[in-house]
């Protein structure tokens, strides 16, 4: 799932669309409506967007706005259908474009949220930032040379961009390009030693690679733990539980599943490890299994 992070600046769109249509009153409950958004009280937000609406139903950046708390309401249907009529009344703009595109994606409207990165680059040509989002949309997508290709080639432009290595290692993963995979991983970690989802990734196929050239059970334990240590996910200890079962600990790896389930996790996939770990069979995998979530910073200009 992708994650719509919103920083609360004002708007410089939002500033010219109430210069051209607003007034002081509809300000009013706009910026009453950002600062309940900024506490996360996102239903008293959407009260004062809705009044805004009431004053003057022809403002783009009500319903945007509008649309930004139903999203984080996880009214995604809702939100959709506000940015979508801030994008019919104003034309269109990049951050409503690339907003609507992340949550279409999110529901899996892949091809919708792929023509609206490609509106939001008849804006703006050639920006980072809409090609990275279209790059992981590909990836949900499934099309993972696509998403290849567009990792490789945002990559040439931003080198120290750990993110983008850790894209292409999660498509060049799916394509069963586990040395392709394994040098982007470390390429990002060499980047951003400290992030969660490389290591975790990079632990998974170290852990249970389908290929035997790339196993390395004790060195994707390292990689587990330190992830780990960084945030005690499920999917961290699914991935830990897979390394020491690489190695033979099975009665621990066992130990580390049963207690993700007992905190109430009944994911019908580590109910299948449970079983395989029982009886004594270590995790086989060719692709990337229980993926992370990738975040992906949303400003509002």
């Amino acid at each position: 799932m992708i994650t719509i992070i919103v920083k609360h600046t004002l708007l410089v769109i939002l500033l010219i669309m109430l210069s051209l249509v607003g007034c002081s009153n509809e300000q009013h409950y706009l910026e009453l409506g950002n600062k309940k958004y900024d506490s996360e009280e996102y239903d008293t937000a959407i009260s004062n967007y809705n009044r805004a609406v009431e004053i003057n139903p022809k403002n783009p950046a009500a319903y945007y706005l509008r649309g930004l708390a139903h999203y984080k309401k996880g009214e995604k249907q809702q939100a959709i259908i506000d940015i979508s009529e801030s994008i019919q009344l104003s034309g269109g703009f990049k951050r409503a474009y690339i907003n609507r595109g992340v949550i279409l994606n999110e529901v899996g409207r892949f091809n919708d949220a792929l023509n609206d990165y490609e509106s939001a680059l008849s804006l703006k040509p050639g920006d980072l930032e809409i090609r990275t989002v279209r790059a992981y949309t590909l990836f949900k997508k499934g099309d993972y040379k696509a998403a290849d290709r567009e990792y490789t080639d945002l990559i040439l432009e931003d080198p120290d961009n750990s993110k983008l290595y850790r894209g292409r290692a999660d498509a060049r993963y799916q394509i069963h390009s586990y040395g392709g995979a394994i040098s982007d991983y470390s390429k990002a970690l060499e980047i951003s030693p400290n992030d969660r989802y490389i290591l975790n990734n990079l632990a998974w196929l170290y852990a249970t690679s389908y290929d035997d050239k790339y196993r390395d059970g004790r060195l994707a334990i390292k990689l587990a733990k330190r992830s780990l240590a960084l945030n005690p996910s499920d999917t961290g200890y699914d991935t830990y539980a897979a390394a020491l079962a690489e190695i033979g600990e099975f009665t621990e790896a066992i130990s580390i599943i049963e207690g993700v389930l007992e905190k109430g996790n009944k994911n019908p996939i580590l109910l299948e490890r449970l079983e395989k770990y029982k009886a004594n069979q270590p995790i086989r995998s060719k692709e990337i299994e229980i993926l992370p979530e990738a975040e992906i910073e949303s400003n509002r200009v």
